[in-house]
């Protein structure tokens, strides 16, 4: 873990609370990950060798341009709407997904409970960090990692994200000053679970926009009980 990245462990609802007021007077976005060995960076970063990373998402990009149009309503203005509609449908690309909604982070990072295992919230401090797009340049071309909020809705690129980081090397893990790494241990899950569920993850003019979004919540209301006294459903224990 580099020295720039701020460790925090929470084992409990009460220490996920507290830490979230630490944080109330700057401004953060959170990203969750229901595993916590992996290193942060993005997903064509992950499989692919520096020298082939940015050559394959390009042609990753082309393809997915030539196969996603017919499926369009509307097409996306630029390579940089191209890809966060990519990477929000599951697709390799530069991008990081964040959220400025903490508790929708922490509903990602602590789904499936019963499956057991430590989480992580990754949480970063986004003051001075530049926001793109850069005007007339490629995301391709940017030499910085950027914030980029996307402007397309009608094809659900923002029903589950704030906003994303783009990051000009892939391959090379996300450590800066700013960034901290929650861990949640695997004691912990369940509660929280139950409680940003209280909090509101499932409204519905954000999360139902989406279908994917909705079957996963479903199921995850499922696994943790929530669901125990629906129409004679039961949780999976």
């Amino acid at each position: 873990m580099s020295n720039h990245v701020r460790e925090v462990v929470i084992g409990s609802v009460g220490e996920f609370e507290l830490a979230l007021r630490r944080l109330s007077d700057r401004h953060y976005i959170y990203r969750g990950e229901n595993a916590p060995g992996y290193t942060l960076r993005p997903r064509v970063g992950r499989f692919e060798p520096a020298a082939r990373a940015v050559e394959m998402e390009k042609a990753l990009l082309d393809e997915f341009k030539k196969r996603a149009q017919p499926l369009l309503s509307s097409t996306p203005a630029s390579d940089w709407e191209w890809l966060a509609l990519a990477e929000r449908h599951g697709l390799a690309t530069r991008l990081l997904e964040w959220t400025a909604n903490p508790f929708e982070a922490a509903f990602w990072a602590a789904q499936e409970p019963y499956l057991g295992g430590d989480r992580v919230l990754y949480v970063l401090d986004c003051t001075g960090i530049p926001v793109g797009p850069v005007t007339g340049a490629s995301p391709f071309a940017v030499q910085v990692v950027t914030l980029y909020r996307p402007t397309q809705s009608s094809e659900g690129v923002t029903a589950q994200c704030d906003v994303y980081t783009l990051h000009p090397n892939p391959t090379a893990a996300f450590e800066v000053e700013g960034l901290e790494r929650w861990l949640i241990k695997d004691e912990a899950l369940t509660a929280i679970c139950m409680t940003v569920d209280g909090y509101g993850t499932d409204d519905e003019a954000l999360t139902y926009a989406d279908l994917d979004f909705m079957c996963r919540k479903l199921d995850w209301d499922w696994e943790v009980g929530i669901l125990a006294d629906a129409g004679g459903m039961r949780g999976r224990k």
